[in-house]
Formats: structure tokens, C-alpha cells, sequence
């Protein structure tokens, strides 16, 4: 019994000596227990974005097609069944998948990149704060969600903004210069990663109500 109260002192002075507080004690617990875990990036987020990505252009392609060149022919007055016809009839099924090659590949990265980046920031925001914030601003939003939110939106941008300016050009058969990837690219870094900050603040909120009716 001696002993056994002995080793116990000994490791309370240890662990005050080291965190001067529980709260100290707590963090490094959580620290310690998410690297146990969580060894290396995890790459499921990733892989899960870009067969996202890839299905997204294989179902969608077509009609984004027709989108864009019904908006680069402002004023012709075509509607959407005559340029279906119209593309059909000169380029085949090929034509409406014109421009998705890059799409393709970057189409599955901008998503993994949006989804994996969201995930990862937000695991090494709450290592470094010692794990998931108690202090919600208006007492519903995670500010760690908020930030990890716009850091998958702008590596989604960082992705988008090259691809989507080779795809257009392509789909309209023009073509594109590579001192132009990057025009408009800071119109998209702020749009992505406001949109998906407040996708990911609506998630949370979702998450929160379901936990609530349990």
C-alpha cells in the first residue's frame, strides 16, 4: 500500500510539474491519442473526392457543354434542344465531351483537394488547439469548422481556376494560353472558400440537430 501511494504521489507531481493544470493534461492526451490514430494524412477523403470528381464529369459533361456554348452564342437564339442537335450532328457523341480530359483529372482533384484539405486542416487545427473548440460563436458555429471550411475551399480554387479556364476554352474551340491559367483565379479562392465554409457550417449544424434528437 505504501508503495502503491508512493508511485501514485510521484506521478501527480510529475504530471503537475509537466502541465501546471489539468486542462494541460487533457490536451496532451488528446494530442497524444490523435497521433496514435491518425499516423499519417488520411487519404480516404482524397480518394473519396476525386471518384466524386470523376463522376460528376462523366454524368455532367454533356450538359455543361450545351451550357457553354449556348452562352458563347449570345444572340443567336438557339435553345438548348437545337444545340443538342446542332453538336450532335457535327461532332458526335465525342463533341459533347469536348473539354473533358482536364476536367477529368482535375475535376476528381479540385474535389479530393476540397474535401481533403477540409479534413486534414481541420484535424491538425484541433491537434494544435488541443482538440474540438468549446467556445461557438453565437453558441452554434465551430470557428475550427469556419477556418477548416475556407482552406478546402481555396484548395479546391487552387485546382478550379486552371482547369475550368482549359475546359471553357476548349468546349467553345478556342484555344487557351498557359499566361492565362490563373485570370480570375482570385474571384474563385474567395467564392470557394466562402461557399464552402458555410457547406461545412451547415453540416455541423445538421450534425448538432441529429444529436440532439438522439
Amino acid at each position: 500500500i505504501f508503495f502503491f501511494f508512493f508511485f501514485q504521489a510521484e506521478d501527480g507531481i510529475r504530471d503537475a510539474q509537466e502541465s501546471r493544470g489539468l486542462g494541460d493534461v487533457y490536451k496532451r492526451q488528446y494530442q497524444r491519442r490523435v497521433r496514435e490514430t491518425t499516423k499519417s494524412m488520411d487519404l480516404s477523403c482524397f480518394l473519396a473526392g476525386f471518384a466524386y470528381g470523376g463522376t460528376t464529369v462523366v454524368v455532367g459533361q454533356p450538359l455543361d457543354t450545351i451550357k457553354t456554348r449556348m452562352q458563347a452564342s449570345t444572340g443567336s437564339g438557339s435553345s438548348t434542344v437545337q444545340v443538342f442537335k446542332q453538336l450532335l450532328q457535327r461532332e458526335g457523341i465525342a463533341g459533347f465531351y469536348r473539354g473533358g480530359t482536364p476536367l477529368l483529372l482535375g475535376g476528381g482533384l479540385m474535389r479530393s483537394a476540397q474535401f481533403g484539405v477540409y479534413e486534414n486542416s481541420l484535424h491538425w487545427i484541433r491537434l494544435a488547439q488541443g482538440g474540438p473548440t468549446e467556445h461557438r460563436l453565437a453558441g452554434i458555429v465551430d470557428p475550427q469548422i469556419v477556418l477548416a471550411g475556407w482552406c478546402g475551399g481555396i484548395g479546391r480554387g487552387l485546382v478550379e481556376g486552371p482547369v475550368e479556364y482549359i475546359k471553357v476554352r476548349r468546349q467553345v474551340a478556342k484555344p487557351w494560353k498557359m499566361s492565362e491559367l490563373l485570370c480570375g483565379s482570385g474571384a474563385t479562392l474567395f467564392r470557394n472558400g466562402f461557399l464552402f465554409a458555410n457547406f461545412c457550417i451547415w453540416m455541423d449544424l445538421a450534425n448538432q440537430a441529429g444529436a440532439l434528437d438522439v
